[in-house]
């Protein structure tokens, strides 16, 4: 899929955050599933204690974010390596393409899954970073060598899968 970059369109600011949001609720049901399979596990597979008491102590705490970390993580880097875009980004009709028009690879859905952190993290500079960039590119775009684009745009031909 041949794409020109240089002419095609990111979607708004607003669409991106409109998908955001969409896959924030999402990913709080999958880590309220995670939270709830480990406290499960807690009870049953740990050593007897209190049914009522389920507190958590600092190191499986720990383990828990680190497990809803990863969660996370493998929703991101899965969805937009496997179909180019996140359910929220499929609501809101735009994809995630590298420059040769293809599926992100790993390692570039990981690096853009990273800066995307960093970016936001940054009180969203890297994410306002599109109004600068002459190619309306955020942080994570630039960094991964990735785009957003409308799904209308690459229509004729679907994305390929590596």
């Amino acid at each position: 899929m041949n794409i020109n970059h240089t002419y095609a369109v990111s979607p708004s600011i607003w669409r991106t955050l409109a998908a955001c949001f969409y896959d924030t609720f999402l990913l709080f049901g999958l880590s309220c599933i995670v939270t709830m399979l480990a406290l499960f596990l807690k009870t049953q597979l740990g050593p007897p204690i209190d049914k009522t008491d389920i507190a958590l102590n600092a190191i499986e705490q720990k383990l828990l974010l680190a497990c809803v970390f990863l969660t996370i993580y493998a929703f991101f880097v899965y969805f937009w390596v496997s179909h180019g875009k996140t359910l929220g980004m499929q609501t809101w009709k735009f994809i995630i393409v590298d420059h040769h028009g293809q599926s992100p690879s790993y390692k570039q859905a990981s690096i853009r899954f990273f800066t995307a952190i960093i970016a936001y993290g940054c009180f969203g500079i890297g994410v306002l970073w599109q109004f600068i960039d002459p190619q309306q590119r955020t942080w994570q775009d630039i960094v991964s060598n990735t785009l957003l684009r409308l799904e209308s745009e690459t229509k004729a031909s679907p994305i390929k899968k590596r």
